[in-house]
């Protein structure tokens, strides 16, 4: 299996120098907006497609954030399907995702996302997806233009033990790596290395943590840093988030830090349904 990880490890860090952030909701802006290798079913499709494989069942998610932007507001909204029963020859998520910028720069995202999981192995899994984005932006000399991607996305997930695991992803974005671990089913901590296709960004380093307060109820709390080379812009910042875990839904909320020029913070908030 390690003949496997180098190689893939050299991929991911060498193909996101030319690569954001994935398609991520409130529990993993909680949680210092990491959680590649964190199983999650609320928004673990959007982070890596490879977790689809080891979250079952059939899944539906919910998501909205707003933050703010240089003069007005960024607005985003999401919604998935993730459908991993026993009658699906294949697990797979798709996924709707709309982003409004208002302010100095006027700018509108939809992102369509449609993902597969395949477990090669009960520990090792590897996922594929497939999106396509269309934006209306205005250009240099402030005519409206309409340009769209075809883009993929792929991600690796692996547990040396059923609490620890370790993960990739990548997307046209972004790409990083991370671990996942679990402390008697009490807390569960994480930790990511992650670059975007941002020139003036660099590395980014993200560690969080879930406490299991009671069976309802869940505290998360996380901090990020990266370097820029921006002067105005933040090196670090913490966030944190709560979510109520009923039998048959999940509520979370999230407060977490734009990452950008001093711009603020964004709040997250997001509701999954498991049908089945």
């Amino acid at each position: 299996m390690f003949k496997i990880f180098f190689p893939l490890f050299f991929i991911f860090f060498y193909a996101s120098q030319n690569l954001g952030a994935s398609f991520q909701g409130a529990v993993t802006a909680g949680s210092g907006q990491g959680g590649r290798a964190v199983l999650e079913e609320t928004d673990g499709s959007g982070l890596n497609p490879a977790m689809i494989s080891f979250i079952r069942g059939y899944h539906v998610r919910v998501t909205g954030s707003q933050s703010p932007s240089l003069g007005g507001l960024n607005s985003r909204y999401q919604i998935s399907l993730l459908d991993n029963t026993p009658e699906t020859p294949f697990p797979a998520s798709i996924l709707y995702s709309e982003t409004n910028q208002s302010g100095y720069e006027e700018k509108k995202e939809k992102d369509f996302l449609f993902s597969l999981g395949h477990l090669y192995h009960p520990r090792f899994s590897l996922g594929f997806g497939i999106g396509y984005r269309s934006e209306q932006l205005l250009d240099e000399n402030q005519n409206r233009i309409s340009p769209s991607t075809i883009y993929g996305v792929f991600g690796m997930q692996y547990f040396f033990r059923p609490e620890l695991s370790f993960a990739m992803s990548l997307d046209d974005k972004q790409g990083g790596i991370g671990v996942g671990y679990i402390m008697k089913n009490l807390l569960r901590l994480r930790g990511d290395i992650s670059k975007t296709n941002k020139v003036d960004e660099g590395l980014g380093y993200h560690v969080g943590a879930e406490a299991f307060l009671s069976r309802w109820l869940v505290l998360r709390g996380g901090y990020e840093w990266f370097h820029q080379s921006y002067e105005s812009g933040d090196k670090g910042a913490g966030s944190w988030g709560l979510g109520f875990v009923g039998p048959r839904l999940k509520l979370n909320y999230a407060y977490a830090p734009v990452v950008g020029p001093k711009l603020g913070y964004a709040h997250w908030l997001d509701l999954s349904l498991p049908l089945w």
